[in-house]
């Protein structure tokens, strides 16, 4: 598992931390705001993993 893999298994939990928090808690604007900035790493790392995954292919 690389770098990035093991970075991104660890967004992927505390964002599922962040949603039962949610959950338990209701909704507000602080949790609202980390689970905005956790949802945009992960979209970031599952695309840069998908590009470097092509390029791979490509090479």
């Amino acid at each position: 598992m690389t770098i990035e893999e093991k970075h991104l298994a660890t967004l992927l939990k505390w964002r599922n931390r962040i949603v039962m928090m949610r959950i338990m808690a209701g909704d507000s604007a602080e949790l609202n705001d980390l689970l905005r900035i956790a949802n945009k790493k992960i979209n970031q790392l599952t695309r840069q993993h998908k590009e470097a995954h092509l390029l791979d292919a490509w090479a």
